[in-house]
């Protein structure tokens, strides 16, 4: 993750340094976006459990994902990757791509760019 660590941890307390950037890597690590879905929402068969709610999929034609921001790529590749092609909507992010059903439209702020 650093491109740098051995810069970065060697000097004085070198071992309380590699400590600290190990710190900081678990906090980095548990809030990437791709992670945090994974975390909070899961698939057994036909139930999707979100949290503490569970919804039976076999009973859905779809499900719609909506969101924007910077995070939105990797949020929408996790929920892609547990719902498939059930899995379909529009999301504004940093880049246009599709992921599986879902498009993803290049949104800029706070002036709307080209």
């Amino acid at each position: 993750m650093f491109k740098n660590r051995d810069e970065l941890v060697t000097g004085p307390e070198e071992e309380m340094r590699a400590h600290a950037l190990e710190i900081l890597k678990a906090g980095i690590d548990a809030v990437e976006p791709y992670r945090s879905i994974m975390d909070f929402v899961g698939r057994n068969g036909d139930i999707l459990v979100v949290a503490d709610a569970t919804y039976d999929l076999s009973e859905m034609d779809r499900v719609v994902v909506l969101g924007a921001g910077k995070a939105a790529l990797a949020m929408v590749s996790a929920i892609v990757d547990l719902l498939g092609d059930q899995a379909e909507g529009h999301v504004n992010t940093l880049e246009d791509r599709t992921i599986g059903r879902v498009v993803c439209s290049r949104a800029t702020h706070p002036i709307p760019g080209p």
